[in-house]
This record gives C-alpha cells, structure tokens and sequence, in this order.
C-alpha cells in the first residue's frame, strides 16, 4: 500500500529533513561553532570571571554560550564580538560555580 500524505505541511517537512545535503550543511555549521568557541576561548584566555564556555542550539543552527561569574573587564568585553565566523556569541552572568 502506498503511503501518500494528505497533510502538506507533513510532506514538506519530510522532504526538508530528507535532504541529501542536510546532514552535511548540519557537520558544517558545527564545524564553524567549534571554530568559533576556540576563537572565543583565546580572546576570553585567563580571564578570572569565565566560568564555561559552550556550544548550544540556536534555530537551525549553533550559538556561542559564555558564561561568567562578573561582568568583564571594558577592555576585554570590547574585544569579544557579537558573532563569530556567522555564529551568535551570547554572554551571561551565572555567578560562581561550585565544585
């Protein structure tokens, strides 16, 4: 028996998630956030109020999670940019974290 969708929205989104080239557009855009935290890793390097850095979704693809105990020095926060390589870096101040 052939499957047919009677539901449009179903049968666009199969061929949306079917994509031949999904998985590998998926691969290049955690490529280019695993890229990005390292940048962010340099620039926020010894920084005593960075508590984690991380990658976390964002729509269809990644964001930059920088999290830190204070606000950064002006100096350094002049430094960290709104997005890297296309991918958001967003901050915020979690306080500090006890181990």
């Amino acid at each position: 028996m052939k499957n047919n969708h009677t539901n449009p929205l179903v049968g666009r989104m199969a061929q949306w998630f079917n994509k031949p080239d999904q998985k590998a557009n998926e691969e290049e855009c955690l490529k280019k956030a695993h890229s990005a935290k390292e940048e962010v890793s340099h620039i926020l390097e010894g920084q005593r109020e960075l508590q984690a850095i991380g990658i976390a979704t964002c729509g269809r693809g990644y964001s930059i999670e920088v999290n830190l105990s204070s606000p950064l020095p002006k100096e350094v926060a002049r430094k960290l940019p709104k997005k890297v390589e296309g991918v958001p870096v967003n901050t915020e101040i979690v306080g500090s974290l006890i181990i």
